[in-house]
This record gives structure tokens, C-alpha cells and sequence, in this order.
């Protein structure tokens, strides 16, 4: 799968760099990365199209090395590092010390020793090499120890790989708690369009009310719009209240109108039988005076 990736990334690599110094350093800081993040085989890959950029490299050869130390191949680290010319990039020292390292690994201890003796002249100050060589000693005169030093090494080499697969369950774990936050997001922001699409469908009603509410006012409410054509219900009180009261007036003034005519005629018929009462009075008085004559005629006869 890996061998795979690579062969993907490789040439798309050679398509956007050119095929002089700066593909070749491009190369050397691509390997560089994959080796930061312990992707030896990756970083493997890049050294050594960087090498078919520039077979001279020091650089891409020595750090082509240290990944093959790392990937177990020991044999062929110190092959590489054998090769390498005396140069400034890396000292002759660093070169022996790490010549040692990888014959140890390889239980090459005489060679391991040799190594570390000539890095030692070269550089009496380096405690590292120093630890290494002593180390190296007491495991080729104590085969108990050897044992050991095998043992630890074979533990370094399982707790390296445990971290390794430690450090590849994290990033899958945090890949997942990525892909989980958005699963719920999704899930949150799925029951957010549902609610609203369920409060959308629930406002209809509302809206249609306030649709007929406006349509009926349309219809029997005209009278906003056109308030001479057909008065409203309080106008149309009003007014009739106005023509009752006017009504009512009429009738009263009539009533009125009625009363005076009748005193009038009340007065004239007073009248007249205070006449008619006088003639009578005076017809009676007549009456009486001509019987009283009539009487006083009749004595004399």
C-alpha cells in the first residue's frame, strides 16, 4: 500500500519540479518531512529520486543511510555510509559513530567497537560514541549481558512500534472523533431543517387567516377605500340616530303645531256658548217678561 502511495507521489513530484538543483532539494525536504513523521519508507523514496537527480549528493546519501537504519536494513546503511567521501555536510566522526550503531544492531560487536575506537580518535569529546563503545565491551565479554542488551533491544524495537501504532490509533481515533463531530453536526443541523420545515408547514394556517382576514376586509370593508360609496357601521348609527332625532323634532314641532290650533278653537267654542248662554238668558228673560204681562192681562179681564 505504501510502495503504492509512493509510486503516486513520486511523479507527481518530478511534474512540478524541474530536473536540476532545485528538484533535488526539493526532494531532500520532502524525504526530510516523511522522515520527521517516521515515514522511513516514504522518506526512503524521496532520497533516493533525489540521488538519480544528483548521484554526488552527500546530503540525500547520508540521510538515504539513516533511513535504512531505521527500516532494519543495516547491511545496507553501513554499505551507504562507508561510501560516503570525507565532506563538510557531515563530519568523519559522525560518520564512524553511526557506522558503529548499525554494526551493533547487526551483533557485529568487533566491527561496532572499531567503529566507535576511530570515531573516538577523531573526536575524544564525544560522550555518545564513548557510552556506545563501553557498552559494546561489556556485551562481548558478558554473553548474559548480551542477552540482555538483545532483550532491551528487542523491547526498544517493540516499544518503538507500539509507539508508532499508538501514535497511527491516535490519529485514527481523532480522525473518527472528526468524522463523529460532524456525523452529529449533520445530524443536528438534519433535525434543525426538519423542525423548521414541521414549523413551516404548522404556519400556513396562521398565514391563511391573516390572508382571509385581509381578503375579507378587502370584500366587506370597502369603505376604507371608498368611505362615500357605503359608511361604515358606527356612520351608518350616527346618521340614523341623526334622522330619528330629526324625526322626532318634526313630530314635535307638528304636536306642538297641533296643541295651539286646539287652545284656539277651545276658545272659540268658549266663546260661543258664552253667546249662546247670553241669548238663552236673554230669551228667557224675554219669556218670563212676556208671561208676566200676559198674567197681568189676564187679571184685568
Amino acid at each position: 500500500m505504501v510502495r503504492r502511495v509512493l509510486l503516486f507521489l513520486v511523479p507527481l513530484f518530478l511534474q512540478f519540479l524541474e530536473l536540476d538543483a532545485q528538484a533535488e532539494r526539493a526532494l531532500i525536504r520532502a524525504g526530510n518531512e516523511f522522515f520527521k513523521d517516521s515515514l522511513y519508507q516514504a522518506a526512503d523514496s524521496m532520497y533516493l529520486e533525489a540521488l538519480k537527480e544528483n548521484p554526488e549528493s552527500i546530503e540525500a546519501q547520508y540521510n538515504y543511510a539513516n533511513t535504512q537504519y531505521h527500516l532494519g536494513s543495516y547491511e545496507e546503511a553501513i554499505r551507504s555510509l562507508e561510501s560516503l567521501p570525507v565532506n563538510q555536510f557531515v563530519s568523519q566522526d559522525q560518520i564512524l559513530h553511526d557506522i558503529g550503531n548499525a554494526q551493533f544492531k547487526n551483533q557485529k560487536l568487533e566491527e561496532a567497537i572499531k567503529a566507535y575506537k576511530k570515531a573516538l580518535k577523531i573526536n575524544p569529546k564525544r560522550e555518545d560514541t564513548r557510552n556506545n563503545l563501553a557498552r559494546a565491551l561489556i556485551q562481548m565479554n558478558d554473553p548474559d549481558q548480551k542477552k540482555k542488551n538483545q532483550q532491551g533491544d528487542q523491547n526498544q524495537d517493540q516499544d518503538k512500534k507500539n509507539q508508532e501504532k499508538d501514535k497511527n490509533q491516535e490519529e485514527k481515533n481523532e480522525k473518527d472523533g472528526q468524522d463523529q463531530k460532524q456525523d452529529q453536526q449533520k445530524n443536528q443541523d438534519s433535525e434543525k431543517n426538519k423542525e423548521g420545515e414541521e414549523e413551516k408547514n404548522s404556519k400556513p394556517s396562521e398565514q391563511q387567516k391573516e390572508q382571509e382576514n385581509k381578503d375579507g376586509g378587502k370584500g366587506d370593508g370597502k369603505e376604507e377605500d371608498d368611505p362615500q360609496k357605503k359608511p361604515s357601521d358606527s356612520d351608518q348609527n350616527s346618521q340614523k340616530q341623526q334622522e330619528q332625532k330629526q324625526k322626532d323634532g318634526a313630530q314635535g314641532g307638528q304636536a306642538a303645531q297641533q296643541g295651539e290650533m286646539t287652545e284656539k278653537e277651545a276658545e272659540q267654542i268658549l266663546k260661543a256658548l258664552d253667546d249662546n248662554e247670553k241669548q238663552l238668558q236673554k230669551r228667557l228673560i224675554q219669556r218670563q217678561l212676556k208671561e208676566r204681562n200676559k198674567n197681568e192681562n189676564d187679571k184685568d179681564w
